[in-house]
Order: C-alpha cells, then structure tokens, then sequence
C-alpha cells in the first residue's frame, strides 16, 4: 500500500516502505494540491495557482501543467496511486487511510472511543496516531497553498498531546504525564491543559508542593501577558490539591505503563532502501539485526524509519543508550523504555524479560557500542527467555551474539560523473539529501547549474557521503553560501552546528571523538598512525609502517581488527587479493589532529617513505629481472608513492633519488606522466646529482622531454644519464634505453645503435634480463632504419629469445621492437608483431607500449590504404597518446597521417599538419617516410599555392592538441564523404 505523508515534509513511500523520488518543485507542489482534496476532481485552474503561486504564470499554462502532471505520473507510476484526467479537471484516486493525515485522526478517533472503558488500548492508540507525525504538517506548504488544512491538523495534534497526557496520569504513569505536560508547557506557556496534566502529576507522585507552585508560575504569567486569572476548572484543581483531596491523580495498577515512542525525526529520508529491505528480510526470518557503521551513517534514523515503516508504531518500543554513563544502569533503561515502575530490588535483566514475555514487539535498542558488553547481555536474556520479542540495536560495533545479522550501512552514494545526463533527474543519495536538507535551510539549489553540481559534487565526497555530516554542512550553506563551504578548509569546522540532544550528533567532530574516547591507548595510537596512509592500505602494510613504541607489529593486527570492527576503519572489498583497509576522510582529518606530537608524526612518516621506497625497489629489481611490470595493473598504492616522493623531496634527498629511480620502468611501460614530473624536478635539485642512482633519473628526465616534443633537452639529458651512469648498477641499462631512444627520434642513428649496444652489455654483466630485451630491441630498429637487415635480424631474434623466459612486458617489447625493426622489409610480419604487441599490453595494462604499437600499426595500414579501417586505427593511435599526454608520440602519428590527407585532396590540412609537426617536434623522418612526405607536401603545394603563407603563419609552432583536433576532423571528413558515396 502506497503512504502519502504530509505530516511533515511531503514524502511518499510504496509498499515496500522505499521512498518514491518526487523530481521538482512543481511536482511537489501540483501533489499537494491533489492531495489536499484527495478524489475530488480538481480543476485545472485551480491546480495551476496552487503550483505557480510562487511566480508569475507561465505563457500556455494549460501546457505547462501538462507536463507537469506527465512526470507527477511517471513519478508515481507502480504506487497505487492513480492521477485520473477528467473533463473538469484532475483527481487522485486513493484510500484515504493511504494520506498519514488521514490515517492519524482514524486513529485518533478510535483512542478517544477507547479512552474511558480499556485506557491502556486508548494509549496505544494515541501513541500510533501521534507517531505518524514527522514535523510540521505541510511543512513546506503551510505558507501558502495548505495553510488552512496545516493549521487544523496542528490544533488536533495539540489536542491529542493533551488528551495522551491525561491518558498516562489515568493509568498511574505519572513520570511519563509530566514529561509530556512539560514539553507542551514548553511549546506554548500560557496554554492551561498542559499545566492541569502536570499538577495532577506532581500531586499523585507525593510533590504536592511542586503542583502548587507551577499553579503560581501559571498565575503570574497569566496575569503579566494577559492581565487574567487562570480557569475556574484549573482553581478547583489547585483547591483539591492544598486540601490533599483523594482522586487529584488515580493510582496505578498496571504492571507496565506506556512504552517509549519511536523517536520522530524531519526531513527526507533518501538512500537506504536497499538496507531497508535487508532489515526487513532477516526480521521475517530471524529475530536479531544490529545496525554498524562509522559515527554519523545514520544508524539510528534508518532504525526510526524502519520501526515507523512496520505501519503500527505501538508495536515498536525504543530503548536509547546514548545518555548512558553507568553500564549497571543498562537494565533500568529498559524497565523504562517498557514502562515497568521503578520498584527496589526490580531493576535486573530478568524482570525485563518477564515483562515482555507474552508481547509480540520490536525493540529497537539504539547505541549500544560504549555499553557494548551490557547491551549484549541485555538482548541475549531477553531474546532467550522471550519467544514473540525481536530486536533491531544500532552500534558503531557487532553484539557478537548467536542469530545476530548484522547489516553494515555504508556511506551515502557519492557521484562520479557530474555530466551524466541522469545526474539532475536522479542525483545521487549523498547530493539529494544535501539538495533537501539545503532547501529546508532556506537555500535552494539547482543541478541545472554546472558550477553547482560540481561544488555539491565536491561536498559530497569530501564528507564521504556521510549523511550526518552533508546535513550539517547544508546547514552551513544557508549561513554561507555553497562555494565558500565547498572550499572550506577543514572538514571537521564545515560539519558542526546542529542543536541536538544527543552531543555525538551536534558536530562530526564530537560524533568522531564520541568513538575516539572508547578506544584503548593501543588503538588511539595505532588510528592515528593509519593516517600516515593517504589512501587504501593492507594488515601487513599496517604492521611494518604503524609498529613501534606502544604498539608492537604483533598487536597490530588485532588492533586494526578492532578499529574495524568499530567502525573507525572501513574494507574494501572481501576478495582475498582486495583486502585492503582505509581511513574514510573525515576519520583520517580528525585521526591527524590527534598526533601525540610533532615528533611522532615526523617518525612515522619517514618510516612510511622509507617502506615505501624499499618496496619500490623491490618492485623495480622483479621488473628488471623478470620483465613483469610491478606495481601490478591493479596497483592501489599510488598514493602512498605520492605521500612519500612528497616527505622525502622535502626532507630527505638521498631517499627521493631512491624512491624515483626505482619506479623507472614503472613509469615507462604505464607513461606516468607524474612519476616523470618528479624526476625532472629532482634533476635539476641541488645535492641530487651526487646519488650513484641519479644518471637514472636523468634518463627519465629525458623519457620525459621527449613525451612533449623537446627532443633537443632529451637528448641532452640522455648523454650527459649515460657519461655519469654506473656501469654495474642493474638499474644502468634503462639509461642506455632511454638515450637510445631519444636518439633514434633525433634521427641519430648511429648514436643510438651505439648507446644500445653499450646498454646491452650492461645489461648481461648486471644481470638485468629486462635491459637485454629493450636493448637488442633498439638494435634490432636501429640497424634496419641503417639499412642492414641481416644484423638487425640477428638483434631482433636475441630480443625475442631472451623475452620467451621472461614475463609479458619483457614479451610485449620484444613484439613492439620486432614490428617496428620490420616495417620497411616486411609489413605483413611488422602487423602481426605489432597486433601481438598491442594484445599483450592491452591485457597487462601497459598504456604506452600499446600507444606505440597502434602508431607502428597505423604506419604500416597508411602507407597500403585509406581504408576506414586504417583511418579509424590513426584515431584510436591519437587517442591513445592524448590520454597519456606523450606529444612526442602524438607528432609521430600526426606526421604519418599527412600523406593520407593529401591523396584524400585535404591538401590545406596535409600542409596545415607539416608546418604543426616540422616546427614543433624536431624528429626528422627516415628513408620511406621522408620520401612520402616530400611527395605529398609537393603535390599539396601545388594546389594551395599562395594560399601557403596564411597555413605558414597560422600553424608555425602550434601545439599538438591544435594539430589533433585537425587530424581527427579530417579524419571524420574522409570518413562521411566516403559513407555519402553512392
């Protein structure tokens, strides 16, 4: 049955319980109003005012509310609900008990009926009537379209609060009557019925002096505000209690008074259906669920939202543990959620349980985890000595009992793609409830605005989708403004400010230090060592970096067990090879205001860079003996290289030189354009160059020249890499590589056979196989763009046969030197190298040597045909090298495609892309190539003829983006007028 709430926020939830989307403003607008005369037609003048009261009308508003009421019926579409046209209007067919507003004064009807003859079912009655309330009625609307209807339903719930009130002094629970006489005196003070609950209270509980002075409070505010006396009903009642009359308050005789409501809480609820659902499955099939997860998830709203979802509120009994300071008091606090009178001697397990032996409810047992062991026992005597009762508990950790499902809540979903045409009509449930929670701060927001969904967008993974925390900052927003809270600095600063009873929900900090208190001394320090970790981490990984002092690399495990456990540190993932840990953001900001001292942190970082830079090591001395490319594809670590090339870069050189160097083949094989960054930084830092391992990172200076096209730096730093090189270092022949390379591109042929030559030698005196293959690889090129194919063949077959043992990027660049060694002999035998090349590296997850296969492909398929197919291969070759960010493998595409334009007659473009490539990358092309190239510029010359001077000037020295984006759309040119042939 769909429920249709105006208790409150205007929501909507189907059969299920899951919350049905409203997609706007008008649709929430145009529901109301139907809603407001529920299967009365109305009209559609009517339905336009009500939905654009707030503004002018539009043009064809007949139109205009058509369109509106489609998508109020997509929206509702599988409810229930039906959104009838007819001829006068519209009308929403519903049962009325399906509008919360309906269904509470039905309920409400059938207390009072109740209320004298069975007051105990009266109570039940008012309590699942009252609990259907969630705010203020028509909160949104009751300024405007629902104001009347908002303000009746308003002075009937304050009269039933008063009546309920009575109800709990008739039945002798007078604690209970003057909590909830308080509460009205404090909503409205001048209000008498409240003030006569309370006296009658206070009189049956033996404080006859307190009933008479609150009748005195009463009086003097009565006559300062409104210059009168209070009632006469009100006087006969204070009369009665100074004489000490018998029946002010009837004494009780029920064993258990009124049981304590679910809480009610404001506002949307999005994001948890599928949680929902988990709960509501293990209830139906168990009896124990325990709601985890890290401080400010929303533990404790879903469990309101699930007891309220139940439809019979009086059949949910909510026993809250925050305020809990004496875990002895573990047991009263249930006595009192049940309602059993406080009785000496009463207060133990066992009387729970024999009060709830014969009742079928849910108890709802709400943070548990700093009375852990209490709750636990609590619940296990109940479940054991009960057979109806079933418990949801909240906790930031498991009961750890037999039958218990624990449904862990993850953080809100977070939005990945900003620009996904979805994004507006259906954010995600992180960016929906800041929109919500915005809006009822006063500060509405809209997704049709780029610059607002990437500033929520920002928000929402900054604050880990936490909903606690994203309600807070959107309280923020309304104080100041969206771009100043997505900018802010600390995290902790942005989410705070909420007003609330419980003081581990009024800011992230104090929910975040509520945990952080609980900890033992082991796992205060071990939590915030783990912020030396910038993103995920393993148990071994914890163990040797987090160890030390307090915390021995054997306590550790367990430790981090702990903290998981406790919700402080979350998984990713379950797989064997995945179990990985990590510090959510916001945990890891308040973890590093924690730092015992400068001193501790300054120690667990170097030992973290130092781990790292060993390890790194470790990876770069597999790659280089076994030709596997380590960090492996799947790699989660890249953060904790960043981390560590920033500590020791500013404070320890040496071990910077180390950690770059090491991550030289790594680099290479994935372009890391990063990782290149770095080592051009460190070659030119001051103090660098006297590290035996500096001639390396020169070497990927060069790599890293080269990438942009400054072939004359590459060259440069390639000879001055292998002049100071270490001819024993395994690390060695990578610089050979490299200056082999950059020579080859610099047309320096010889140069290059001769940098490989060395290089190879190097390789097989310092054991490094790796050095081998890409060695006789460059070789193999090198002496067949000489012109001498038998020797280039003997250096080819060495690459390939020393590759055969090895792993797959060793394999994959023997293919690629293979191709390439071929391309002017053999194009069949270059293609099906290269396709090899492209196949391992596409699976192995090696970006640049599958970029410089496809460019040896497209070398190869242009200089044959102009197939589409071809064509196609030099836009996935560009792509490839645009991603990366190498303009030097760019260039060489570009240049390759020029022949192509010209014999297609895109002779401007042919010459536009010569100038582009021969003033920006000074690679000059070699034998075939030249030869191509010379014809095809002659011929497109012709054609243009003065017309030369104007592409002169506009593509002297443009960059290789500029000269991509003219390739690829002359590419596409090509390609459509081929398609318009008949």
């Amino acid at each position: 049955m769909v429920v249709f709430h105006v208790l409150g926020t205007l929501r909507v939830h189907d059969g299920a319980g899951a919350e049905i989307p409203l997609p706007g403003p008008r649709q929430r607008a145009l529901l109301a109003r139907l809603l407001l005369e529920a299967n009365v037609t109305v009209s559609a003048d009517a339905l336009v005012a009500g939905v654009w009261s707030d503004q002018r009308l539009p043009k064809d508003s007949r139109s205009a509310l058509h369109v509106q009421i489609s998508r109020l019926r997509q929206a509702l579409e599988g409810s229930g609900a039906d959104l009838i046209t007819t001829a006068h209007g519209y009308r929403l067919e519903l049962d009325e008990r399906e509008i919360d507003a309906a269904l509470f004064e039905a309920t409400l009807a059938e207390g009072r009926a109740l209320a004298t003859a069975h007051p105990q079912d009266a109570l039940a009655a008012y309590g699942r009537a009252l609990g259907l309330w969630r705010g203020e009625a028509w909160s949104e609307f009751a300024d405007s379209l629902a104001r009347a209807e908002a303000t009746r339903l308003e002075h009937l719930r304050e009269s039933a609060r008063e009546e309920h009130a009575e109800l709990l002094n008739a039945v002798g629970d007078h604690s209970g009557a003057l909590a909830a006489a308080g509460f009205l005196i404090d909503l409205n003070p001048l209000r008498e019925r409240p003030y006569a609950v309370a006296m009658r209270a206070l009189a049956g509980s033996g404080r006859s002096g307190e009933a008479l002075a609150l009748y005195s409070r009463l009086r003097e505010e009565l006559a300062t505000e409104l210059g009168t006396e209070p009632s006469r009903d009100l006087q006969d009642l204070h009369l009665r209690i100074l004489r000490q009359e018998e029946g002010v308050a009837p004494a009780s005789t029920s064993t258990i008074g009124v049981m304590a409501g679910v809480p009610v809480e404001g506002g949307s609820f999005v994001g948890r259906a599928p949680e929902m659902r988990r709960v509501s499955d293990a209830l139906s099939a168990g009896r124990l669920v325990t709601l985890t997860g890290p401080g400010g998830v929303g533990k404790t709203r879903l469990a309101e939202e699930f007891a309220h979802a139940r439809g019979t509120p009086g059949q949910a009994v909510w026993v809250d543990l925050t305020s809990l300071r004496d875990s002895k008091l573990v047991p009263k606090a249930f006595l009192d959620a049940i309602g059993v009178p406080d009785r000496p001697g009463s207060e133990t397990l066992e009387t729970v349980a024999t009060a709830l032996h014969h009742l079928d409810i849910l108890l709802v047992v709400d943070n548990c985890e700093h009375v852990i062991d209490e709750a636990a026992a609590a619940v296990h005597t109940i479940l054991s000595t009960t057979t109806r009762t079933k418990v949801l508990a909240t906790s930031r950790q498991r009961l750890a009992l037999v039958g218990e499902v624990v449904v862990a809540l993850p953080p809100l979903t977070v939005p990945e793609d900003v620009d996904d045409p979805l994004f507006e009509a259906t954010p995600p449930a992180a960016v929906q409830l800041l929109l919500d929670r915005a809006r009822d701060a006063g500060y509405p927001l809209s997704l049709a605005d780029p610059l607002t969904r990437q500033l929520v967008r920002s928000i929402s993974h900054r604050l880990d989708g936490l909903p606690l925390a994203i309600e807070l900052a959107a309280a923020q927003i309304a104080n100041l403004g969206l771009t100043a809270v997505a900018e802010a600095g600390n995290l902790l600063d942005l989410a705070a400010g909420r007003r609330s009873v419980r003081t581990s929900h009024r800011s992230l900090r104090a929910a975040l230090s509520w945990s952080y208190e609980r900890l033992s001394p082991t796992e205060r320090t071990l939590l915030t060592r783990l912020t030396v970790f910038p993103g995920s981490f393993s148990v071994g990984w914890a163990a040797a970096i987090c160890s030390g002092g307090p915390v021995t690399a054997e306590e550790v495990p367990l430790a981090l067990s702990t903290l998981t456990e406790k919700s402080l540190v979350a998984r990713r993932g379950t797989a064997e090879a995945n179990r990985e840990h990590v510090l959510l953001r916001t945990v890891r900001h308040f973890s590093e205001e924690k730092w015992a001292s400068a001193d501790e942190a300054d120690r667990v970082r170097r030992k973290h860079a130092e781990f790292v830079v060993d390890w790194a090591e470790q990876c770069a001395e597999i790659a280089n003996r076994w030709g596997r490319p380590e960090p492996p594809t799947s790699f989660a670590g890249a953060s904790d290289l960043r981390a560590a090339h920033e500590w020791t870069r500013h404070n320890d050189l040496a071990l910077s030189v180390r950690l770059v160097a090491a991550l030289c083949w790594y680099a290479d094989v994935r372009a890391d354009r990063e990782v290149f960054r770095w080592a051009e930084q460190l070659s030119g830092s001051p103090g660098a160059e006297e590290h035996p391992l500096f001639p390396v990172v020169l070497a990927m200076a060069s790599s890293s020249a080269a990438a942009v096209g400054d072939l004359r730096t590459a060259s440069r730093l390639g000879e001055d890499s292998v002049s100071r090189a270490d001819r024993e270092h395994p690390l060695t022949p990578y610089c050979y590589y490299r200056h082999s390379t950059s020579a080859m591109m610099s047309g320096d042929t010889r140069a290059a056979a001769i940098s490989a030559a060395i290089g190879w030698r190097v390789s097989r005196s310092a054991t490094a196989p790796l050095g081998e293959v890409v060695n006789s690889g460059c070789l193999a090129v090198a002496y067949a763009q000489l012109g001498d194919q038998r020797t280039s063949a003997r250096w080819r077959i060495r690459s390939a046969r020393r590759a055969a043992s090895l792993g797959v990027m060793a394999q994959a660049a023997a293919e690629l030197f293979a191709g390439e060694s071929l391309i002017r002999t053999d194009a069949d035998q270059a293609l099906k190298h290269l396709r090899h090349c492209c196949a391992l590296a596409l699976a192995a997850g090696l970006p640049f040597l599958l970029s410089a296969a496809l460019t040896g492909v497209v070398t190869v398929e242009g200089r044959r045909q102009d197939s589409p197919e071809a064509l196609s291969a030099y836009q996935d070759a560009l792509t490839h090298w645009q991603k990366l960010g190498d303009q030097g493998g760019m260039w060489l595409v570009l240049r390759n495609l020029i022949p192509i334009l010209s014999r297609n007659g895109l002779d401007e473009a042919a010459l536009s892309l010569h100038e582009a490539v021969s003033t920006s990358f000074r690679s000059p092309p070699q034998g075939e190539e030249r030869q191509l190239l010379q014809t095809a510029t002659t011929m497109s010359r012709a054609v243009v003829g003065e017309h030369i001077s104007t592409i002169r000037l506009r593509w002297s020295g443009a960059s290789a983006a500029d000269a991509a984006e003219l390739a690829l759309s002359s590419i596409d040119q090509i390609l459509s007028s081929r398609a318009a042939r008949p």
